[in-house]
């Protein structure tokens, strides 16, 4: 299915590149858990649409670079409390 150009964000493939990178090379290192405050926190701004953070993830985990290690809420007051998974690299 294709969306109408108008919706298409062309930021989009750079901001996911630029943090898969980032998710992969903290999935490498020493069994740290990683979420999106990880990512941020070693430089990944901010995503195009808060959903494609989901899609990064399962994106990741479907590859095997990250595996879920916990679920809490979030403590972000944005998030409210909403759903937060914790991940791992799958080498650890």
């Amino acid at each position: 299915m294709t969306r109408a150009a108008v919706l298409e964000d062309p930021t989009a493939p750079d901001w996911t590149a630029q943090a898969l990178a980032v998710l992969t090379e903290l999935a490498a290192q020493d069994g740290r858990p990683i979420n999106s405050d990880t990512l941020i926190a070693h430089g990944v701004p901010l995503p195009p649409r808060s959903a494609m953070w989901g899609n990064l993830f399962g994106q990741a985990a479907r590859a095997r670079i990250i595996r879920k290690v916990d679920y809490r809420p979030s403590a972000r007051p944005s998030r409210r409390g909403g759903s937060s998974y914790t991940w791992q690299g799958c080498s650890a």
